[in-house]
C-alpha cells in the first residue's frame, strides 16, 4: 500500500511591498522613534525621590523670621509633545514641610505643589540628536501652602513664604540637571553608533567607504598576496 508523503517545504511568501518615503520623512520617524518619552525619563527620573533642605533664611521685614524646610521630590512625568519641533513637559511633585520660627513662637506648614521642566528636542550636525533643557524658572513652580487659622495666614504672607520656596527649588533642579551624567545622557551622537552597525553587518566596511577596495579585488597585490 503505497502512502503519500507531505512536503515540508515552505509555502513561498508573497513579496513585501517597500513603502518608500522622503529622506525629511525618514528624518522626523526616526527621531520620534529614537526619542520617547520613556527614555526621556531614564534620563532625568533620578531626580523621583530625591530630598533637600534649606535653610534656616532670614525672611519678612528686618529678618525676623527664620524659614527651615525639607523638600521631597515625587516621582518624575514625561509627557511628549509633537509638533513641528518635538518638545517634552517634565513634571515633578514636590512636598515640603517647612517652619517658621519667630522670636517668640514657630508655625510649621505642609506644601505640596510641582515643578514644570520644558525639554526641545534638536537636531545637530553632524549626526547629533541634542535634548535641550530649558532653564526653569519661579513661575514654573506651582505651589499650595496648608495652614491652620488667620495666624498661619499673616505670617505666611509676613515671611514671604511662597518666593523663598520657589527659589530653592529651581536652584536645586537647576543644579541637578547641569550635572554632566544627565547631560551626557541627553546628546545621542549617532556616527558611532551607524559606523558599530555597519560592523557589524560587513566585518569592516569602513576600509571601504575610505575607498579601499582592495579586499573585494580579487587582482589587488594584497589580496594575491593571500593566496600565494
Amino acid at each position: 500500500m503505497e502512502t503519500s508523503e507531505q512536503s515540508t517545504e515552505p509555502a513561498p511568501t508573497a513579496p513585501t511591498k517597500t513603502n518608500y518615503i522622503s529622506y525629511e520623512q525618514f528624518g522626523r520617524a526616526f527621531v520620534e522613534y529614537a526619542v520617547t518619552a520613556d527614555k526621556v525619563r531614564a534620563s532625568v527620573g533620578e531626580l523621583s525621590g530625591q530630598s533637600f533642605q534649606f535653610g534656616p533664611l532670614p525672611v519678612g521685614p528686618g529678618g525676623l523670621a527664620k524659614v527651615d524646610a525639607d523638600v521631597t521630590l515625587g516621582d518624575v512625568a514625561v509627557h511628549r509633545k509633537l509638533g513641528r519641533e518635538m518638545h517634552f513637559d517634565v513634571a515633578i511633585p514636590i512636598k515640603v514641610l517647612l517652619k517658621i520660627n519667630l522670636t517668640l513662637d514657630s508655625s510649621k506648614f505642609d506644601v505640596d505643589g510641582d515643578i514644570h521642566i520644558r525639554l526641545r528636542v534638536r537636531a545637530a550636525s553632524p549626526l547629533r540628536i541634542l535634548i535641550e533643557i530649558e532653564k526653569p524658572r519661579t513661575r514654573d513652580v506651582q505651589i499650595v501652602v496648608q495652614h491652620e487659622g488667620t495666624r498661619g495666614a499673616l505670617l505666611r504672607i509676613f515671611a514671604a513664604v511662597d518666593h523663598q520656596i520657589k527659589k530653592y527649588i529651581v536652584k536645586y533642579i537647576t543644579d541637578e540637571v547641569n550635572k554632566p551624567e544627565i547631560q551626557k545622557s541627553l546628546e545621542i551622537d549617532l556616527t558611532h553608533q551607524i559606523d558599530g552597525a555597519w560592523d557589524a553587518i560587513s566585518g569592516s566596511p569602513s576600509l571601504r567607504l575610505n575607498g579601499d577596495e582592495s579586499q573585494d579585488d580579487p587582482d589587488s597585490p594584497e589580496v594575491a598576496a593571500g593566496l600565494s
